[in-house]
Order: C-alpha cells, then structure tokens, then sequence
C-alpha cells in the first residue's frame, strides 16, 4: 500500500477555529463544511463550577431555526450564489455545508457569517415546531429509524443516546428561545468548531480569507465547557426489546454493548479489526452466508457493524427475516467465530485492500471527504494516520483484540407486524 500525495494543509485561526483544506486544482467544483462539536448526546453541560440541562432535541431544533438569517431564509442567499445549502445533526455533531461550480469566496463568507450569528425570535421558535413535528411523525413512522432508536433504547439506561435527536414531543413543544440561545452560546464557539473545505482554490489564499472573515466577527467566547454523562455500566437497559409496527417484514437484532474507549488511536483500531472480523464470518466473505441466504433466514438486507466511541460502544447484528429464533443461531454462531478463528489470510488481505480503497476513494467525494474529515478531526486523528493504521493491520494482532472483547451483554430486539 503506497503513500499517497495529498494535498492536505491545516491551520488554525487566532479565535481557535481549526480548518483543513484539500486542494483539488483539477477539479471545478467546491464543498465546505463548518462543523460544531455537539449534537443530539450534548444535553447535560458543564460550564466552569455551573452545569446545564439541556432538553431533548435542542441541538437539532437549534440546527433548523440557524437557517433563519437576515430576515429570510439563508438557503434562498446561497440559492442567489449558485449554490446548494444543506445541514445535518448527528449524535456527537452538527454540520452546515454548500458545495457550488462558481467561486467559493462569497458563499464561504455567508456560511461562516450565519453559522456565527443567531438571529432569533419568538415567532421563529414557534413556526419551526410545527415543522420539527412533522418531521418527528416521519420518523417514528419509519420502521428503519424505529428499529434503529429500539437498538438504543435496549442498549442504554442512562446515556442520552436512548433519545433521538430529534427529541421528544413534549420537548420539542416547549422549546424556547432562551433555551436555544443557551445552548448556542455554549457550544457554537470557534474552539468548538472546525472549517472544511474541498476545492480548486489556493489553500493559502483561501485560508487569509478565512482569517479575514474570522477577524471581523465578534464571537461570544465563554471558556470551555464540559459533555457531563451520568455513569453507564455494561449492562443493558432490556435484555429483549419488541416493538410493534405496520410493516410486512421483521426487523430483527442482536445488540452487544461494549466498553467505551478514551484513546482515538486505540478507539480507531478496535473498531477497524472488529469491522473486518464481522466482515469475513458475516458477509459474502463468509463460504456460510450464501448457506443462510439460500434458507431465507437471511437476505441481502442485513449486516453487522461495530461503533466504538468515548462514552459509548456497541456491536449490532441486523437483518429483515421471518425467522428471528433462526437468526439469533447464527449470530451465535458467528459471534463464536470471531473469538474463536483467525481470519482467513487471504481473507483478511481482501478486506484489508478493500478498506483501504474505500478510503482512497473518499477523495474524489467531496461532501463523504468533508464529513469524514471534521468527525476526524472532532475524535482527534487524521484521515493520513487512519490510512497508515489500516496499511498496518495483521490477522494475528486482529484476532487478539477481538477474542478479548466481553460479548456478554447483549439485547435481542424484533420490529414485528401487526397480528
């Protein structure tokens, strides 16, 4: 696996917000991204000797009032600029991002300028509910999100990451304004942010910009706060979880909570040779999992991914499959795999390769590279060391670390129809 020549520059503005640009000269399209390190988990805060409670939903109700801007809506300002808007919130994080052919140098002022400024009213507030709650309908109607927030839900007692972002109802309504500025002012800070752009552009010319734009705005800098959890042990909050829909096809899981991980690098690897082991006993890599395609336990709609973070982690077995008691017996099977058998070498070079290009690829999408830049930089690593951690890899060490894990603490978890 060779180096690859990157255009990859970092700098860091005086106020401490971090940007990193890859320069792209053959390229004509540009996508920038500033991201805030806070999203759906940040509800409980520790501000100097104070700590805040924040409701349900408040980073993603916050993300969706933000477009209100100079008196309209600011996705109309880019529309003028020939670009495109867009926003997201996750657990861990909230992104505004525009991607455009045209020069970036006015859009990239206007994304800085109102993602550092809250205007809000009353009025804002309220006209908002009303579409946040339709959104909520949508989502709790959808049977993948429904099945994703009962995962959840089993796995944890304590973490907020049992609550969607979206929020609960009751929280959603009573939103306020005095709430959102709160949280605003707490976590839309410079350090707390990071700037990501993809583009054609000088990175030095566009960085003096930036620095610029930055110097001009007067940001509201109240001093480091503090992501404040109740403790959460490893046992999970139900051992099995049914839920009942409107659907025609079971959702069927098996949930495995794990032990959080402070270490980016350790955190990094772990999930890395815990993703490849699932891979090679639970995919096409496996010679068994046609075996269980050809008896419809399975179908192609089902996988297994581990998430290992700071404050929480967990494996998860998914699949749409009449047969739940069927597809538990596999789980347990592969999960005695995986602790119990090395990885094929050639197998384990195959999927090796595969991660490797897959993160190769990420360079020639902007928006997937943006993305993926700004949760690097907000866990603390670089796309460049995730690149030579993969190269790194080895079956013996792989299996050593995932033969270790304690996969006792699990949660089965079914979406069934209507009787």
């Amino acid at each position: 696996m060779k180096n690859l020549d990157i255009k990859f520059f970092e700098y860091q503005c005086e106020n401490g917000l971090r940007v990193a640009l890859v320069h792209k000269p053959d390229f004509s399209r540009s996508f920038f991204l500033c991201g805030v390190k806070c999203g759906g988990i940040d509800r409980r805060q520790r501000v100097g000797s104070k700590e805040i409670f924040y409701p349900s939903g408040c980073a993603h109700f916050l993300e969706h009032v933000m477009f209100h801007y100079r008196g309209g809506d600011v996705s109309d300002q880019f529309a003028q600029l020939s670009c495109q808007v867009n926003a997201f919130t996750s657990p861990n994080e909230t992104a505004y991002y525009f991607s455009t052919t045209e020069d970036p140098k006015e859009p990239l002022e206007l994304l800085l300028h109102f993602v550092q400024n809250l205007e809000l009213t009353d009025d804002v507030v309220e006209k908002e509910k009303g579409i946040i709650l339709s959104e909520w309908d949508m989502v709790h109607q959808n049977p993948d999100s429904c099945f994703l927030m009962s995962v959840w839900n089993a796995l944890y007692n304590k973490h907020p990451m049992k609550e969607d972002v979206i929020g609960k109802k009751a929280d959603i309504l009573s939103m306020n304004k005095e709430t959102l500025q709160s949280f605003y002012l707490n976590h839309y800070t410079p350090q707390n942010m990071s700037l990501i752009g993809v583009s054609s552009q000088d990175p030095q010319t566009l960085f003096d910009q930036i620095k610029e734009i930055e110097g001009s705005l007067q940001s509201s800098i109240l001093g480091k706060n503090r992501l404040c959890l109740l403790k959460e042990d490893l046992n999970v909050a139900s051992p099995s979880f049914v839920k009942t829909m409107d659907i025609s096809n079971q959702y069927v899981g098996l949930a495995i909570k794990l032990e959080p991980v402070k270490d980016p690098r350790i955190r990094f690897l772990l999930e890395t040779q815990i993703q490849l082991t699932l891979d090679a006993f639970f995919s096409t890599f496996s010679a068994e999992f046609q075996t269980w395609i050809d008896q419809r336990i399975l179908s192609l709609d089902c996988g297994a991914e581990a998430d290992i973070m700071s404050d929480h982690a967990h494996l998860l077995f998914y699949a749409q499959t009449p047969l739940p008691n069927q597809f538990y017996k596999i789980v347990e099977h592969v999960l005695w795999q995986i602790q119990n058998q090395k990885i094929p070498d050639a197998v384990f070079t195959a999927l090796q390769n595969r991660l490797y290009a897959q993160q190769i690829r990420l360079f020639d999408r902007f928006e997937e590279l943006a993305i993926e830049i700004f949760q690097s930089m907000a866990q603390g690593i670089s796309l460049k060391e995730q690149l030579n951690w993969i190269a790194s890899l080895d079956v013996d060490s792989t299996f050593e670390a995932v033969s270790n894990l304690d996969l006792s603490h699990q949660s089965q978890i079914l979406i069934k129809g209507l009787d």
